[in-house]
């Protein structure tokens, strides 16, 4: 039987299929961020896992084309986001929790202009309120409703 190594140190793994193509590479980006991708046949990334040096980690989801579709994230100060892109690259669905007890959720349309905002505000520890606004398709408000929970 081999030996078992406790810890194997490189600056880049990759696995490979069995025709020796990279499927998996774990290692460091460009930038010297720790990056984990998941690759298809085609040699397009499919999933991407990251951890940035500045604190920002983040796990994403491409097509078969390799365009960002899903992107979940947590940022330096704490602060999570997920975000979901149609196929002409425009966010669709954004959530956003603050640090700062403010919750988001934004639904888009195809015109880069958010079509629903709803809100919840828990920061003064006392009561939740939030609030649902709806937009036409350029943009115009046309109608917001705040409620206290």
């Amino acid at each position: 039987m081999a030996e078992v190594k406790d810890v194997v140190q490189a600056k880049r793994f990759e696995l490979v299929d069995t025709d020796e193509k990279v499927r998996v590479s774990i290692g460091l980006d460009e930038s010297g961020n720790a990056t984990m991708q998941f690759l298809d046949r085609n040699d397009k990334v499919r999933v991407r896992v990251g951890s940035e040096k500045n604190g920002q980690s983040s796990i994403t989801l491409h097509d078969s084309d390799g365009e960002a579709r899903v992107v979940s994230m947590v940022a330096e100060n704490g602060s999570s986001f997920f975000f979901m892109y149609d196929k002409q690259g425009v966010t669709r669905v954004q959530v956003e929790t603050g640090s700062a007890d403010i919750t988001t959720l934004i639904i888009g349309g195809k015109n880069k202009k958010p079509l629903v905002k709803a809100s919840i505000d828990s920061s003064d520890g006392s009561y939740e309120q939030g609030n649902v606004s709806l937009y036409d398709s350029t943009g115009k408000l046309l109608a917001k409703t705040p409620q206290i929970f």
